[in-house]
């Protein structure tokens, strides 16, 4: 069975998400907006580096609905676009006021 290259990155995204939000922010972040802001830049280059291993040089293009876009494109909008919902439930549960 082989997988799409956007639902290869939509589960990459995931499995980063769901580690760094529900694992790795609580027992190493907490409650610092800083932290979290170094944090969440390397958690988002950790996700763009996998994707680039797996599309670097292949003119891949992929779906985003509003037309064809490369891979770097499409891992960095749907990364950004997933993380809203994980980083509003992380800042009011540590009570991070923005």
């Amino acid at each position: 069975m082989t997988r799409s290259p956007e639902i290869l990155v939509l589960l990459l995204n995931t499995i980063i998400l769901v580690l760094a939000y529900c694992v790795v922010y609580p027992r190493t972040v907490g409650a610092d907006i800083a932290k979290l802001l170094q944090s969440d830049l390397m958690a988002t280059a950790t996700s763009l580096v996998v994707a680039g291993f797996l599309f670097w040089g292949t003119n891949q293009q992929f779906d985003l609905l509003l037309g064809e876009v490369n891979w770097f494109a499409f891992s960095l909008v749907t990364f950004l676009l997933m993380e809203i919902p994980f980083a509003v439930w992380y800042l009011k549960r540590f009570d991070i006021s923005v």
